[in-house]
């Protein structure tokens, strides 16, 4: 990436520049997504909207055919205002035909943790989470290449609270919504917004210092351009890394997901974090929002 021409928020000015991984990323988010959706056997109105918006913002599959026939199919349902129950059926077979003959690569984890991701969203589109989708969730998890991925993060984090939830064969009302405050957080986005970063490493702090303490950003932030965040950071007396190292004190997340990360919700520097957290480094990592909050 050092390589390439960036924008404001140090991203990629090149739209073409990772196009093969990102668009097989958005493939495996759209198949997950689908499973996601139809996880308790049906499809509602807020379920479809999601669909319609998650559609039309990817960029990386606007001649895929199978994007094209969905789009085609919420667009006629929205164009008159009116949902029916016989147009939800036609759109849930529709899916279900896709699932059935466009099954997910599992070519590698990048793969199965990019599905996960997109399966997540499904599930929590209708802002609800009901047995069925947690049942799937767990058997999805099962079942991926041999129980690699939830020997990973976040897949690790997800496998063992959906886990802890289903312990005693009896959901409370109270582990229900917790595990989708999870989800939500695992995805980083509230139902129907598109393209937010992952909450879920996100350390709870009291205080940010400033004086003498190693930074490190990632993603796109809403306070303003990279060189803008960078420039606070050392105004306050604090040093800026471009990779995350064990002597690293935060790593900031933007609000917004960077359209090159390996993942749809985060990329390397968070994953390297995390592990370099698990060995005992002292690494915080916190929002953007949080970090402003400081400033």
């Amino acid at each position: 990436m050092s390589s390439a021409i960036l924008d404001r928020h140090g991203q990629p000015l090149n739209p073409q520049f990772n196009w093969k991984a990102n668009r097989q990323k958005s493939l495996e988010a759209l198949l997950g997504i689908l499973n996601g959706l139809v996880a308790d056997h049906r499809l509602d109105e807020d379920e479809l909207l999601v669909l319609d918006n998650w559609l039309r913002e990817q960029e990386h599959l606007k001649n895929a055919p199978d994007v094209i026939d969905l789009l085609d199919c919420t667009t006629q349902i929205l164009a008159d205002g009116k949902i029916s129950q016989d147009e939800l059926d036609d759109a849930k077979e529709l899916i279900h035909t896709v699932l059935q003959f466009r099954t997910s690569s599992d070519k590698c984890m990048r793969d199965a943790m990019n599905h996960l991701l997109g399966m997540v969203q499904g599930v929590i589109a209708d802002r609800q989470l009901v047995d069925e989708e947690i049942a799937s969730l767990q058997q999805w998890l099962a079942s991926i290449r041999s129980g690699e991925i939830i020997a990973e993060w976040p897949g690790q984090v997800l496998h063992e609270r959906i886990a802890s939830v289903l312990a005693d064969g009896v959901i409370t009302e109270e582990e229900r919504q917790d595990l989708l405050e999870t989800l939500r957080a695992l995805v980083g986005e509230e139902p129907g917004a598109v393209g937010g970063t992952t909450r879920l490493p996100v350390d709870c702090v009291s205080d940010v210092a400033f004086p003498g303490r190693n930074f490190c950003l990632t993603g796109k932030f809403a306070f303003g351009s990279r060189k803008r965040c960078e420039a606070a950071i050392r105004d306050r007396g604090g040093a800026i890394h471009d990779s995350v190292v064990k002597e690293l004190n935060y790593l900031v997340l933007g609000a917004v997901a960077s359209r090159d990360w390996a993942h749809t919700s985060f990329g390397r520097k968070i994953e390297k974090a995390v592990a370099y957290k698990a060995a005992g480094c002292d690494i915080l990592i916190i929002s953007e929002e949080h970090w402003v909050r400081h400033l």
